[in-house]
C-alpha cells in the first residue's frame, strides 16, 4: 500500500527497514518524546515481522514517509486499532530535521485519513508528552480535545467531524491524495 502526495509519499515498513527505523529511533534529536528501544538492528527486524502480522489482519500499519524524491526521512503508524470501539491511536511520528514542514503536516493527515476513510473509524485517541509544546498546540489548533493526563503526557481525542473541519478549513493549502 502507497500513499502518494503532494509533498511526501508513505509506504509500508518492511523487515528491511530496521535500520533506517533504528537510526531514526535513536536519534536524541528525534527521540525525546518517543519510547525507548533498544540499538539492536535484530531486535527491529524481529518486532517488524510482529507487526506484519497484526498489518496482515488490518490491527496495524506502520509508515515510512519519503520525501518526493524517495529519501526516507521519517515513520507514522496507524494503531491500537479498535473496529468495535471505532478508535485508533496515530503515532510512532518521526521526521528528520530539516525537512519540509509541510511533510510532517501531510504525513499525519495521510495516516488519519487512512484511518478515518478507509477504515472508517470515528476518534483518534492518543498522548502526548506535556513537554512536546509544538505538538499539543498544533493538536489543539486543529479540534483535537483534551480528555485527560497523568504525570508525563496529555490525552487527547480527535474525532473524524474536526478533521474534517480543519481539511474544509485549511483547503489550498494542502491536497491529500489518495492510498493505492
Amino acid at each position: 500500500m502507497f500513499y502518494y502526495g503532494t509533498y511526501c509519499d508513505l509506504r509500508l515498513v518492511e523487515p528491511s527497514d530496521a535500520q533506517l527505523i533504528l537510526d531514526l529511533r535513536l536519534n536524541p534529536k528525534l527521540n525525546r518524546y518517543l519510547s525507548q528501544t533498544n540499538g539492536d538492528v535484530k531486535s527491529q527486524e524481529e518486532w517488524i515481522l510482529k507487526y506484519k502480522k497484526r498489518e496482515s489482519v488490518g490491527l496495524e500499519y506502520y509508515f515510512l514517509v519519503l520525501d518526493k524524491t524517495k529519501i526516507n526521512i521519517g515513520t507514522i503508524r496507524v494503531y491500537k486499532i479498535d473496529y468495535s470501539a471505532n478508535k485508533f491511536t496515530v503515532g510512532s511520528w518521526i521526521i528528520k530535521e530539516g525537512s519540509d514542514p509541510r511533510v510532517s503536516l501531510e504525513s499525519i493527515l495521510a495516516a488519519e485519513k487512512f484511518a478515518f476513510y478507509s477504515l472508517k473509524l470515528e476518534y483518534n485517541y492518543f498522548d502526548v508528552r506535556k513537554n512536546n509544546k509544538s505538538v499539543i498546540r498544533f493538536h489543539k489548533s486543529r479540534g483535537a480535545e483534551l480528555i485527560g493526563e497523568d504525570e508525563c503526557n496529555f490525552y487527547f481525542v480527535f474525532k473524524k467531524l474536526a478533521f474534517d473541519a480543519y481539511l474544509n478549513a485549511e483547503k489550498g493549502i494542502l491536497s491529500i491524495a489518495e492510498f493505492k
